[in-house]
């Protein structure tokens, strides 16, 4: 069984939610070293990766991967 993705791990100051998903999508990306490889993975689009660790990295203003031009 999978862990519900309604759980609510904290709010951010606009009242955002930040659910296990979240934590499971900067894992794969951390993981995979690639968020195109770890939207392949997770079933969701690139453009899903991006905002979830976006809404992290803006929760914990931190920057939680170095973001680098495609060679």
């Amino acid at each position: 069984r999978g862990i519900s993705q309604s759980i609510f791990l904290f709010r951010d100051r606009k009242g955002d939610r930040m659910t296990l998903r979240h934590l499971q999508i900067f894992v794969e990306v951390a993981e995979t070293g690639k968020m195109s490889e770890a939207a392949n993975h997770l079933f969701i689009s690139q453009s899903s990766i991006s905002q979830a660790i976006g809404d992290l990295e803006s929760y914990y203003s931190i920057v939680l991967f170095e973001r680098l031009p495609r060679s």
